[in-house]
C-alpha cells in the first residue's frame, strides 16, 4: 500500500524573506513606510521621542496585520469585519419575502365562492355583535345593572357599618368592665 505525504500549512503561503510570506511582508513594509513618513513630518513638531506616540499605533496595527492570527484565521479578516460592522447601519428591518410557490397556492385557494362565503360569515358575525350590543343598550337593561350594583354596594356598606358598630360596642363594654374593676379595687383598698 502506497503512502502519500499530506501538505501542511497551505494557508501560510510561500516564504520570501526572513520566513515571511508576501502578505506579511506587504503589511510590515507598508507599516514601516507610513511610520517613516509620520516620523519625518512629526519630528520637527514633537521631537524625536514625541513621535513615538503617533508611530506606535501605526506600527502596532501593521504588526498585528502581518503576524497576528485569531482562532486560526488571518487578522485582516477580523479588521475588515470590524470596519464593515462599524460602517453599516445597526437597525435591522425584517421584511419577509414570500416564495412564489406559497403565493401560487394561496391564489389557487381563493375562488369566488370561497371569498363570498368568507364575506357572508364576517357580515353575519358583525350583525350578531350589533344585536348583542343593542340589547345591552336598552334603558331597562341599564337600569337593571345600576340596581344590581347599588344593592351590592349597599350590602357591603351595611355589612361594614354593622361590623364597625359591633367593634365599638365591644370596646365600650371592655372600658365599662375595666372601670368597674378599678372601682372595686379602690373600694377594697379603702376598707
Amino acid at each position: 500500500m502506497a503512502s502519500y505525504s499530506v501538505p501542511q500549512f497551505l494557508d501560510s503561503g510561500e516564504s520570501i524573506v526572513f520566513g515571511l510570506n508576501m502578505r506579511q511582508l506587504g503589511y510590515a513594509f507598508g507599516g514601516f513606510l507610513i511610520s517613516s513618513v509620520i516620523f519625518s513630518l512629526a519630528t520637527p513638531i514633537l521631537g524625536t521621542w514625541g513621535t513615538l506616540i503617533p508611530i506606535s499605533p501605526v506600527m502596532g496595527l501593521a504588526l498585528y496585520l502581518a503576524f497576528g492570527r485569531y482562532n486560526g484565521r488571518a487578522s485582516e479578516i477580523y479588521i475588515l469585519k470590524m470596519v464593515i460592522y462599524n460602517t453599516k447601519p445597526r437597525q435591522l428591518v425584517y421584511c419577509r419575502v414570500p416564495e412564489i410557490e406559497d403565493l401560487n397556492k394561496q391564489l389557487l385557494e381563493l375562488t369566488q365562492d370561497k371569498i363570498m362565503a368568507r364575506w357572508k360569515l364576517a357580515m353575519s358575525q358583525k350583525i350578531d355583535i350589533e344585536d348583542e350590543h343593542d340589547a345591552n343598550d336598552t334603558l331597562t337593561a341599564q337600569a337593571r345593572k345600576i340596581r344590581q350594583l347599588a344593592s351590592i354596594i349597599d350590602k357591603t356598606t351595611t355589612n361594614t357599618l354593622v361590623q364597625v358598630k359591633n367593634k365599638e360596642m365591644m370596646i365600650e363594654e371592655r372600658e365599662h368592665e375595666l372601670k368597674d374593676a378599678l372601682a372595686q379595687q379602690k373600694n377594697r383598698r379603702t376598707r
